[in-house]
């Protein structure tokens, strides 16, 4: 699963290859081309200035997707408003994207210093969860825990919601370094692991 705005760079970093943008050779028709790493650099703006872009007006591409019928009718209703009579739908979609990508780049981000904090992921060790964060403070304000952002830190609704205020996760001690992380926490409170920040915690750290 990837978000639209690296679907987009991912797509333009294909049909560079496909033009052969970066070595000026055309790889062979039909060649496949491997989608790049997720943590790949798809910036290729220099690249792209370096060789002539291929044309030819013959070749066409296909676009399916599968979805409930509603979502494929409000699907191809969005992109019959971006296409003028007489064009290919693809033009129309390719303008749809565009859009979608200005209005994306153009919301204002999230300032919450905590999730910058944690790279926009999930602190609790093992969760790299990047999506439905919550700013969790970890002395909860009901037992007077304040709002600085030692006492603050990002979690995912999942953990926040059913571990933490289930009772299942335990998180003590100031963000965002020395947490006591407890994970599996029974009914007779102890738990099955314990970390500080990310290191694990054994018999011997606990005495």
């Amino acid at each position: 699963v990837v978000t639209l705005r690296r679907l987009v760079a991912e797509a333009e970093w294909a049909l560079a290859q496909r033009n052969g943008r970066r070595e000026c050779a055309t790889p062979p028709a039909g060649a496949s081309i491997d989608p790049p790493p997720l943590d790949a650099d798809l910036d290729e703006s220099p690249a792209r200035q370096m060789c002539a872009l291929e044309t030819d007006a013959r070749r066409s591409s296909a676009v399916s997707f599968a979805a409930p019928h509603s979502v494929v009718s409000l699907f191809w209703t969005a992109i019959g408003a971006f296409t003028n009579d007489a064009e290919p739908r693809w033009v129309g979609l390719a303008r749809l994207l565009t859009h979608v990508r200005l209005e994306w780049e153009r919301s204002p981000r999230h300032r919450d210093p905590i999730f910058a904090r944690e790279h926009w992921r999930c602190a609790v060790p093992g969760c790299s969860m990047r999506r439905n964060l919550n700013d969790h403070h970890i002395r909860f304000r009901s037992r007077a825990g304040n709002n600085d952002l030692t006492n603050r830190v990002a979690i995912c609704a999942a953990h926040h919601l059913h571990g933490i205020h289930r009772g299942l996760i335990r998180a003590t001690g100031t963000a965002p370094d020395a947490i006591l992380w407890e994970l599996g926490v029974g009914r007779d409170g102890t738990a099955l692991l314990r970390l500080l920040g990310d290191r694990y915690l054994d018999d011997a750290d606990a005495a």
